[in-house]
């Protein structure tokens, strides 16, 4: 594969972030491995702009854009086997957060690889919450797609982040996309 996120940033007003990148590259690629369908694909669109050996928060536009999805602000915590997404409409408007379960590995380049892991969640702007997906990870592990391992991966996941929702603490996981957010106003996806 052959790909590369160009975009390297610190965001609006900061200096361009070097950490965790190869000596004698200037660059990270970073990749959406998902398992239903078997896909892999760059996301040399996203716009790095923070990174440190736990998060990395990602400034996008949707690869194949719908009605409720056209940009959006990412932050994927490594650690915690979690991304969330603040999602944006075509026009602009917040619609929802989402958030994969995932799994993060880095390549001998240091680019970063985050499989995605099947179960997500979303979280509308009236606070209801929506597990989804949940038959996928059957479905994987039938077919051999995933292990046991990241079966178990995937639901340790997905526990600690409905527990983090239900004790009314996922503001604190949103707040990296929040801030995103506020630093240039409301974030329009035609204009990224």
């Amino acid at each position: 594969m052959n790909c590369v996120c160009p975009q390297f940033s610190g965001g609006q007003g900061r200096p361009p972030l070097r950490a965790n990148i190869k000596p004698g590259r200037d660059y990270i690629r970073l990749y959406r491995k998902r398992f239903i369908p078997d896909q892999t694909d760059c996301l040399d669109k996203d716009e790095i702009i923070g990174i440190s050996d736990n998060r990395l928060i990602t400034r996008w536009r949707a690869i194949k854009p719908r009605g409720d999805i056209g940009a959006g602000v990412s932050c994927y915590y490594i650690d915690k086997n979690i991304k969330v997404s603040k999602i944006y409409d075509a026009a602009g408007d917040f619609k929802y957060y989402y958030c994969d379960i995932i799994e993060t590995e880095r390549n001998a380049d240091g680019d970063y690889i985050f499989s995605d892991l099947l179960l997500d969640v979303i979280i509308y702007a009236d606070g209801s919450v929506k597990v989804i997906d949940a038959a996928e990870v059957a479905d994987a592990l039938d077919l051999g797609l995933i292990d046991v391992r990241l079966a178990k991966k995937a639901l340790r996941a997905l526990d600690y982040l409905l527990n983090e929702i239900y004790e009314g603490r996922f503001k604190e996981l949103s707040k990296p996309a929040d801030e995103v957010e506020t630093e240039g106003g409301r974030q329009k996806a035609e204009n990224r």
